[in-house]
């Protein structure tokens, strides 16, 4: 929805941690036909003019989401729903955590005051 890909929007440009999760891989991993891209990609096509500065891993393998999760910076990783599944309990409550595909909106981020 309109709501949800502007909430996107407002994580991206606030820096926040995001975990993209899908139920199919695929969507998730590189496709070589030109007419599908990443979803994690596509989150930061949102950011253009501007470039986004820190990680980006389209598709996180389970042995290391509960490492990279615990980083400090901002980050956009991407990961299955079965991983997510198994690592949930490592995931800091300050990672947003976005699915694809789902009837759920994402929230509205909290906006710092000036």
């Amino acid at each position: 929805s309109a709501e949800s890909i502007l909430n996107t929007l407002l994580l991206l440009l606030l820096e926040e941690k995001l975990l993209f999760v899908s139920n199919d891989i695929s969507i998730l991993s590189v496709m070589l036909s030109s007419s599908f891209t990443q979803p994690v990609l596509e989150a930061l096509l949102l950011l253009l003019p501007y470039a986004y500065p820190h990680t980006v891993i389209p598709l996180v393998p389970y042995y290391l989401l509960r490492i990279l999760v615990d980083s400090p910076s901002p980050f956009l990783f991407g990961t299955s729903a079965f991983t997510l599944a198994s690592a949930s309990h490592a995931i800091p409550p300050d990672v947003h955590t976005l699915f694809l595909f789902s009837e759920t909106p994402i929230p509205s981020p909290a906006i710092p005051e000036a």
